[in-house]
């Protein structure tokens, strides 16, 4: 019933069952469960041998073991697409202990240890507007962006006055520092590893506003002129971290859930909010429960604060942190964003402006100050062209959901007590502290593998549930019948 086809044939797998598990990614805030199998021994037959190119030899000759790709078959029909992964050989035996993951498992396997800075993202023309597909220029207030090398930096990022952008002239006073518009950033990134991205939440315009802050400046020396490069590099301009860090931090901080075609290689983005509020659900039959209470510790929600940035170290940044309930269970996204200031427009008096505000040094390849990230993940909201308070307008990226007027511009504050929690976290949140664990037996055969959806409700024995994870265990010539469930029971309300 269970096959594994490898890129050089069908290989051979004994007698033995293999218990897989598959786990809901949505349970996860800290990283992306996905399916696997438990270690099981694959015989080293002179086939097996041939088609994984002799893996014990390479061992014992010290050239070390790449991972295999796999391609699982259940009921002659193609399941998932994964990796297998080799723990341990025994060499009397001739036998190795293997496991293969798929979904998320595959996509961990693909993107262990790889950082942003690392990647090829492409080059992207750099053109002085504030709509761009792939970058917004937003004004930042960043006095100590040039340190001590550079005394005539006028202290803001992007500055914008009189309807432009304005470049350097006679002395370095302005500096052009690109922020990539995330939506695009994580299909680029996503693309270096052969995945697609997918999902409504991509299309919704609180994420197309957002963007990722940066601390490096686009820029060349020209004759002792800093002035603003034709194209940069996406990766110079991206955090300081791995791609599944980023991953899992857009997950905790935004509150979205990822789900996984590993045919299709497609990663979709959900809205966790979404997810509960969704009336679908399947109607499965089962034995009785094994129940297990609800933990009801509550949360404390910590986003993270530029490290190196002085304005946090004497200001309020009681945003940052949130306690719900006893707040025992900790949710810290390696992500955050920064702090907002009005105040006067230093370069023109007469006008005041809000903008987001840091002080923390930056990098200009122009000056010879690095041309790499070293920031961590900050999210901002662009909303184009906003008036200043003299009706002059200006780029405006924020954290909150107004203009300087006080006018709404967006709908999703980017701190955890401004709708970030009440519109995106609140609902998750209480379900996972109220809701009991339920154990189950349930019929279960091949269909109803190939057919299970992370995001669909389930209606078990007069409950609606979403489940948290699936065991099983599929037999190269027995049929699938049963498994093992763990649900996690919605209130009665969503009946």
């Amino acid at each position: 019933m269970i096959g594994l086809l490898h890129e050089n044939g069908w290989l051979d797998l004994g007698d033995g069952s293999i218990s897989v598990e598959i786990n809901n990614p949505l349970f996860q805030s800290d990283s992306v469960p996905g399916t696997t199998t438990y270690p099981f021994t694959l015989p080293l037959t002179p086939g097996n041998r041939v088609k994984l190119n002799h893996p014990l030899m390479r061992l014992l000759a010290g050239l070390g073991l790449a991972t295999e790709p796999i391609q699982c078959y259940v009921g002659g029909l193609l399941w998932k697409v994964g990796t297998m992964v080799f723990e341990e050989f025994d060499e009397q035996k001739q036998e190795a202990q293997v496991k293969v993951v798929f979904d998320a498992g595959d996509l961990q396997a693909r993107v262990k240890g790889k950082k942003l800075a690392e990647l090829d993202l492409g080059e992207i023309p750099l053109a002085l507007t504030y709509d761009a597909a792939d970058y917004a220029l937003p004004m930042v207030r960043n006095p100590r962006f040039y340190a001590d090398v550079n005394s005539a930096f006028g202290g803001w990022l992007n500055y914008f006055h009189g309807g432009q952008y304005l470049t350097n002239a006679g002395q370095n006073t302005y500096c052009i520092v690109p922020f990539p518009r995330l939506v695009p950033l994580l299909r680029r990134v996503l693309a270096t590893v052969g995945y697609a991205l997918e999902g409504e939440w991509l299309d919704a315009a609180e994420a197309g506003a957002l963007v990722v802050y940066s601390d490096r400046a686009a820029d060349v020396d020209v004759g002792g002129l800093v002035s603003a490069a034709e194209s940069f590099l996406l990766q110079r301009h991206v955090p300081n971290m791995t791609i599944g860090e980023l991953l899992v931090s857009i997950q905790s901080y935004l509150a979205l859930g990822y789900t996984f075609d590993s045919m299709r290689r497609v990663v979709r983005v959900h809205r966790l909010a979404d997810v509960l509020a969704d009336a679908r659900y399947l109607v499965r039959r089962a034995g009785p429960a094994r129940s297990r209470p609800a933990e009801r510790g509550g949360f404390t929600l910590q986003m993270e604060l530029e490290q190196d940035d002085e304005l946090t170290k004497t200001r309020d940044t009681s945003w940052a942190q949130l306690v719900v309930g006893a707040g025992q269970q900790a949710l810290s996204p390696k992500a955050g964003t920064l702090l907002m200031e009005e105040g006067l427009d230093t370069l023109d008096t007469a006008r005041r402006v809000l903008t987001p505000a840091v002080q923390a040094k930056g990098g200009s390849p122009a000056l010879g100050l690095g041309d790499e990230s070293r920031c961590g993940l900050r999210l901002l909201s662009d909303y184009g062209l906003q008036p200043a308070s003299d009706g002059s307008l200006y780029p405006l990226a924020s954290s909150g959901t107004v203009n300087w007027e006080g006018t709404p511009v967006g709908t999703l504050g980017l701190h955890w007590n401004n709708t970030l929690y009440a519109q995106r976290y609140q609902a998750w949140l209480a379900f996972l502290d109220s809701a009991p664990r339920l154990d189950r037996k349930v019929e279960f055969y091949i269909a109803d593998l190939r057919t299970l959806e992370p995001t669909r409700k389930e209606l078990v024995a007069g409950q609606l549930c979403l489940w948290e994870k699936v065991s099983l265990e599929l037999h190269p010539r027995r049929r699938l019948e049963t498994a093992a469930f763990t649900y996690r029971q919605l209130p009665a309300s969503a009946v």
